[in-house]
């Protein structure tokens, strides 16, 4: 571990030496709120997660609540429906409820400044204030969705593969 430390310095000696210059830092306590927050996913744009361009498509087209993007946080409806069969008769529970508070972690805090859970991180967790973009937590949501899916996608072709040996006579 010791070894593995000292040479994982060599990236972040130059990068604690850069902090005091950083916008970032603000005197080392971090980002104000309002900028770290400029980011933030709104709630209404979770339609953009089945429907890529109900706020624009990106770049000019974009009319959402963040000053700029250029492309949606798009899911998809195949995958969700396939998330919710990861429920569905599954005898390893504990990586499927693992999944969804991750989803659901990573969506609370990717709304930033639309939903409180986001002030509490910013105020009280450390080196939290460090950090900008809220939306960037995204990419966690939709990995998770995406284990989910193909959890589900599983235990469907699962279900489907018993069912056919229940009903072939021979």
């Amino acid at each position: 571990s010791i070894i593995g430390l000292c040479m994982s310095l060599w990236i972040y000696i130059p990068l604690l030496n850069y902090v005091p210059y950083s916008k970032r830092a603000i005197s080392a306590g971090g980002s104000s709120f309002d900028y770290a927050t400029s980011w933030s996913f709104h709630p209404y744009e979770i339609l953009t997660m089945i429907l890529p361009s109900s706020y624009g498509f990106g770049s000019f087209s974009y009319f959402g609540y963040m000053p700029f993007t250029d492309f949606p946080n798009y899911v998809g409806f195949l995958l969700i429906i396939f998330a919710i069969f990861s429920f569905y008769n599954n005898s390893d529970k504990k990586i499927v409820y693992f999944f969804l508070f991750l989803s659901i972690f990573s969506l609370m805090v990717s709304f930033g400044k639309y939903f409180f859970f986001y002030g509490i991180l910013f105020d009280w967790l450390p080196f939290f204030n460090k950090f900008r973009v809220p939306s960037m937590i995204l990419v966690v949501f939709q990995f998770s969705i995406s284990v989910l899916a193909s959890i589900g996608l599983d235990n469907l072709l699962t279900k489907i593969k018993e069912s056919d040996r229940s009903t072939v006579k021979i």
